[in-house]
């Protein structure tokens, strides 16, 4: 009788103890589980908090707080350049940012120019 189940259903079908066990309902169920998982970790962090940060992780491996809320003002990681006078976002790729070091101050967010490659 299984055989003819298997041939009418046109899947693959394995049994265990005589429960049928179909792999693609397995992973489905993985998927689902996981993506509620961090649906549920995601609303928990915005609970306690820990959502105001972001973290994130350069190209040269180094994790760096780039966004803080302080009250209703965003706050951003920012140095000032010295031939433009401007705050500016971290640059790993300028020379000039390599060369000084600058120390990093977290700066309202509108009072940071953007720095992009090119």
């Amino acid at each position: 009788m299984n055989n003819n189940r298997r041939a009418a259903a046109g899947r693959q079908t394995a049994y265990v103890r005589g429960i049928p066990i179909r792999p693609g309902l397995i992973i489905l169920g993985v998927g689902i589980g996981l993506y509620s998982f961090g649906h549920i970790k995601n609303a928990l962090m915005d609970q306690l908090g820990g959502g105001k940060d972001t973290m994130i992780s350069t190209s040269a491996g180094i994790t760096t707080l780039t966004a803080q809320h302080n009250g209703e003002i965003k706050l951003v990681q920012a140095w000032k350049n010295p031939k433009s006078g401007v705050w500016e976002t971290p640059a790993p790729w300028d020379p000039l940012y390599r060369r000084l070091k600058p120390e990093l101050k977290m700066m309202p967010r509108d009072q940071v120019q953007r720095r992009d490659r090119g």
